[in-house]
């Protein structure tokens, strides 16, 4: 409920005596933590003191804008904004804050500590704003901390700066209702300082309504600050209960108030808290001519700081242009630097191209060469085995039988004969034919069905087809081909379940079985399945064991 100001004079003196020698000294390190520093300018209201923290996180903020950390320049800026309020410097603390927000915008993470220093921005721009007595944007930020914290302690200050700030409007019962409020809040924490603030803060108010509770207050948080040996709120306290017997007309009790006050002041050199105490005991005084003198002098300085506000803004809308304009020109630099780039490699590209073009498609040529050579020997090996070996069976039948056969026998061979190379055939040109796929893999499944074994699929109409090439449709025709031939030769299953599923451009294709399962290191055709997918992109997975069933995941 103070202001604070310094002589620019005295700044002046001091950064030509203490910061230019610094400068000299260019390179030397910091010898001083960040977290001695912020404790110096949050515990000392001597100038000397403050100006010796400022320098150093001036000097941090440089360091940290040459390495580009937004993070700890928006930290370094939030101390600054704290310091020059501390010092009187409103426009400059304004800037500094907002310079703050602005690079938190650029970081990219919503961490618990780039939250917190937005809530200490946002509060400290609220007490900026209520100083320039525009109350209703000074509430919208401490509005907006509110927002930012889930902490008691932060809660009760930001509640308490609302209600100072309806008390400087003369809207007294929001005031009012914002601070009982705060006080409640500090009591269930047990917070002794929050306590006392919010006490005092109600007293100043209700001096003001002329309630009969003012002066109970006021002593409430007097005695709590002293009980706790808070210098500089207790400074406060001084102050604010000369003003309450002077508002009452109690002039030689607001003189000993004021006593108090000032020798506190001079003990801890608090400049502001000293200009504070001579206008109230020139106030005291009742002189007139001083009186109308101090009203102009506050309309001069109040007037100087809005002009420089609506400045602060001027440049800030012109720094912004001038940052648009020169990403502009810089994105302008990029593309023709890409053009040239691209234009100069595309020849070379090119020629690649096409060289890897040819390269590809002679190995494409070998690749299916090889395969065309693999499936002829698999086909003719499957022949010999299969019917080769039944043809000259039922040769060596006719040649041996001693008893004329029947015609119905010679036809059931006959007919077995046909029927495998008829499998053969349909095996190895199945995708020729102009049949729907999810056809070709319901046939595929009738012709491992049996009596002994049943074999059960979710609707097939759950995967879009038409979406792959003919060489994957062949690939996961072939290894769910290697699947079926695996169970039948080896498992002795009872039921077989497939499963398929697309997720989104994912195909899933699930296959179980209840049969003795088995070690995977014995199946050479499973490695072939797995090699299969893989040349497609794909994968597929087995989980067996023996004696607990086989099941393969496919995934595309």
């Amino acid at each position: 409920m103070k202001k604070s100001y310094i002589s620019f004079l005295f700044l002046c003196f001091y950064l030509a005596t203490y910061l230019i020698p610094i400068s000299v000294k260019g390179q030397e390190q910091l010898k001083d933590s960040s977290s001695y520093y912020q404790q110096l300018y949050l515990t000392s209201q001597n100038t000397e003191s403050l100006l010796k923290a400022y320098d150093f996180f001036d000097r941090s903020q440089q360091l940290v804008h040459s390495q580009n950390k937004k993070l700890k320049e928006a930290l370094a800026y939030n101390h600054q904004a704290i310091i020059q309020k501390k010092l009187g410097f409103l426009v400059d603390s304004e800037q500094s804050a907002i310079e703050a927000l602005k690079l938190l915008e650029e970081v990219k993470t919503t961490s618990s500590q780039v939250k917190q220093i937005q809530l200490s921005l946002n509060n400290h721009l609220g007490k900026t704003y209520r100083e320039y007595k525009n109350y209703t944007k000074a509430r919208s930020y401490y509005q907006k901390a509110l927002t930012l914290t889930d902490s008691d302690k932060y809660k009760i200050t930001l509640i308490n700066n609302l209600g100072v700030t309806y008390a400087k409007e003369n809207n007294y019962p929001e005031a009012t209702n914002y601070l009982k409020k705060a006080y409640q809040l500090s009591l269930q924490s047990k917070d002794i300082i929050q306590q006392a603030r919010a006490l005092d803060n109600l007293g100043v108010l209700q001096t003001r309504q002329d309630h009969p509770d003012a002066l109970t207050h006021l002593n409430q948080a007097l005695e709590l600050r002293d009980s706790i040996g808070f210098t500089g709120a207790l400074l406060t306290s001084y102050l604010h209960l000369s003003t309450y017997f002077k508002h009452n007309n109690d002039l030689e009790t607001a003189k000993i108030w004021i006593e108090k006050a000032s020798q506190l002041a001079q003990e801890t050199q608090n400049v502001p808290a000293i200009e504070e105490v001579l206008t109230l005991k020139m106030d005291l005084k009742n002189d007139i001519d001083y009186r109308a003198l101090k009203h102009i002098k506050d309309s001069i300085a109040f007037a100087e700081i809005t002009a420089a506000n609506k400045y602060i803004s001027f440049k800030y809308e012109k720094a912004k242009e001038k940052e648009r304009a020169d990403l502009n020109e810089l994105l302008k630099e990029r593309e023709q630097k890409k053009k040239i780039f691209y234009q100069s490699g595309g020849l070379l590209l090119l020629v690649i191209s096409i060289a890897t073009f040819f390269i590809l498609k002679m190995r494409h040529r070998r690749d299916k060469l090889n395969e065309v050579i693999k499936s002829e020997g698999r086909i003719a090996k499957k022949i010999h085995d299969e019917v080769a070996n039944d043809v000259y069976q039922l040769m060596t039948k006719v040649q041996t039988q001693t008893v004329s056969p029947t015609t119905h026998t010679w036809l059931d061979d006959l007919n077995q004969i046909y029927n495998k190379t008829r499998d053969i055939s349909r095996e190895n040109s199945v995708l020729l034919r102009e049949e729907p796929f999810d056809v070709i893999l319901q046939n595929l499944f009738l012709n491992f069905k049996t009596k002994e074994t049943s074999i059960v699929h979710t609707p097939l109409s759950k995967v879009n087809w038409k979406s792959l090439s003919k060489v994957k449709k062949i690939t996961i025709y072939r290894v769910l081909q290697e699947l079926l031939i695996n169970m039948k030769k080896h498992s002795q299953a009872k039921l077989v379940v497939f499963k398929f599923e697309q997720n989104s451009s994912k195909i899933f294709i699930t296959y179980k079985d209840n049969g003795l399962g088995t070690l995977l290191k014995d199946k050479n055709g499973l490695h072939y399945a797995e090699s299969r997918m893989q040349s497609i992109g794909g994968s597929i997975t087995f989980d067996t064991q023996p004696q607990q069933g086989f099941k393969a995941v496919l995934k595309l």
